[in-house]
């Protein structure tokens, strides 16, 4: 049972996370909300091997996504979702962070995570560090990943959240998006961050 119970927190996380998803988007109103129970601060590595927490980033936004570099179809199309929604932003874009967090910390070294989330913006950061750090930071933001056998030519999948957090500037959750959300919905919620 023991084995189990990192398991059953994270799907008891990812349950929480659907909650607040459904919260947050029937509430919505012209400010946004806080979403007490989705988020908090982390340590990760950066690519040139620095540590980086979200105070990293304090008094900007932040996009954020939970993701790995060899997944075949969600990171790479939530990536260009990202680049969307900071070119819909026009000058304003350089004023949001996107972060790119690998949950794949074995094959993903930080340093390779900052190469694939700068092939898509050369600004966007890609952030990796232990499988404790990892786990760590995906679970205060109810992110859940899972190892899955596959047949794929880069070897296992990796299971996992496919959701884009809005953070403001003191690194509360403030969105929940899916790829089926609008870009210039997106957009517009970060615009009233800034």
């Amino acid at each position: 049972m023991k084995k189990y119970l990192p398991l059953i927190g994270m799907v008891v996380g990812s349950i929480t996370l659907i909650a607040a998803f459904a919260v947050w988007d029937s509430t919505r109103a012209q400010e946004l909300e806080i979403l007490e129970t989705v988020g908090g601060d982390f340590s990760l590595v950066a690519g040139d091997g620095q540590p980086v927490t979200l105070k990293s980033f304090e008094g900007r936004p932040v996009l954020m996504f939970f993701g790995y570099t060899a997944c075949p179809d969600i990171c790479p199309t939530t990536m260009i979702t990202l680049k969307k929604v900071k070119k819909e932003l026009g000058e304003d874009g350089d004023k949001v962070q996107v972060l790119f967090i690998s949950i794949d910390p074995d094959r993903d070294s930080p340093k390779l995570a900052q190469e694939y989330a700068g092939y898509f913006d050369p600004a966007f950061i890609g952030l990796s560090g232990t499988i404790e750090q990892v786990t760590d930071a995906a679970k205060k933001f109810r992110a859940f990943f899972k190892k899955k056998e596959g047949s794929s030519a880069a070897g296992y999948l990796v299971a996992h959240t496919d959701v884009i957090y809005l953070l403001d500037g003191q690194g509360r959750t403030r969105g929940l998006y899916q790829l089926t959300d609008d870009v210039k919905r997106i957009a517009g919620d970060v615009q009233k961050l800034l």
